[in-house]
């Protein structure tokens, strides 16, 4: 874990990939408590989530009245959430998704349906086609998502949707072997905060794009 910015009432941190958020049935070390002792504030408030695949940009309230001034932040979107990912096949330059997204948590999935029926929410992101390549003689990309809505497994599944699906996704179609999912929460912008991470550059897949794509 690594802190990348710290005041008295806020500390962002950038999640190792694979760490949960918070503790969990496994016992693993979590990211809750590695920041509150990291930071040495016992009451760290958590604010949103990253799914345990997903590395990236996270942030903790320090007391309770920074978390009710974020949490309504975040809830009434004017926090700005930026990601990169990897997909399968070729999305266009860029563009608008929208769709209803239902979580089954009896699956620890999401769906897309066609209304907002059993508890189906709207989810809406826009994105940026950055770089393009081949890998084993199948085209994917390097895409910069930029979330409106937070929905559950939301960009996983919007891209899987539409046949392209994030490399090392396994739970929504992808064939991609030797990586995790493919998605990286880069930035997070608000209230006076502006902090961002770089996926693991030199890894698969993110290897198979150029240094300078990241940098766009």
């Amino acid at each position: 874990m690594r802190i990348l910015f710290e005041n008295k009432d806020v500390v962002c941190v950038e999640k190792p990939i694979g760490m949960p958020v918070q503790p969990d049935p496994t016992g693993d070390t979590d990211l809750l408590s590695t920041a509150a002792e990291a930071c040495a504030c016992p009451s760290l408030h958590l604010i949103h989530r990253l799914d345990r695949a997903v590395g990236g940009v996270v942030l903790f309230a320090k007391n309770a009245r920074s978390a009710a001034k974020w949490s309504a932040a975040f809830a009434e979107r004017r926090v700005e959430k930026t990601y990169y990912l990897v997909a399968s096949g070729s999305p266009a330059d860029g563009g608008e998704m929208r769709d209803y997204i239902r979580k089954e948590s009896a699956a620890a999935k999401a769906f897309i349906v066609k209304s907002a029926h059993g508890g189906a929410k709207e989810g809406v992101l826009t994105y940026e086609t950055l770089s393009r390549a081949e890998d084993g003689g199948s085209p994917c990309a390097l895409v910069r998502v930029k979330l409106t809505t937070g929905r559950f497994h939301q960009i996983r599944v919007q891209f899987a949707s539409r046949g392209m699906p994030l490399f090392g996704d396994g739970k929504y179609g992808s064939r991609k072997k030797g990586c995790r999912v493919a998605l990286y929460a880069a930035a997070l912008a608000g209230e006076g905060v502006s902090v961002c991470a770089l996926p693991p550059i030199t890894e698969y897949p993110w290897n198979l794009f150029p240094k300078e794509s990241y940098e766009k």
